[in-house]
């Protein structure tokens, strides 16, 4: 979720058992009343808010918080660690800023091998014209 999203409402995706990963902006605050409970296939959640967005009851509920990795910000690791419903989770990692420029590292990785690629397949149709 981008930037600009301050909510989740309630059971906005309760059960959504295809939800595996799920990353929101710097200015959620709130998480609504059951908004993720039954995510069963949640691994990974990042945050990049420097403040635990405050949740309802049972927002997080039924994930598998021994599996569901947390990314957060660094300057926020102890306030997930202290947070209801955060704080059970029991792999909170600092990692998300490394995370981001490893994503960006992968990103340009992949940019360059497709422009590789496609040079390699131009040089190929050259050839086979001349």
């Amino acid at each position: 979720m981008g930037d600009r999203v301050t909510y989740i409402g309630n059971n906005a995706f309760s059960g959504c058992l295809s939800l595996e990963r799920f990353e929101f902006g710097k200015s959620l605050e709130f998480i609504g009343a059951e908004a993720f409970s039954d995510c069963t296939s949640l691994i990974s959640i990042y945050s990049k808010s420097n403040t635990p967005p405050f949740c309802e009851q049972q927002a997080l509920d039924d994930l598998n918080k021994w599996n569901c990795k947390l990314y957060v910000p660094t300057n926020a690791l102890n306030k997930y660690k202290v947070a209801e419903q955060w704080k059970e989770f029991f792999y909170i990692d600092n990692r998300l800023d490394k995370h981001k420029r490893q994503s960006a590292r992968n990103r340009m990785a992949d940019f360059g091998n497709r422009q590789h690629a496609q040079n390699d397949e131009n040089d190929r149709i050259a050839r086979s014209v001349g």
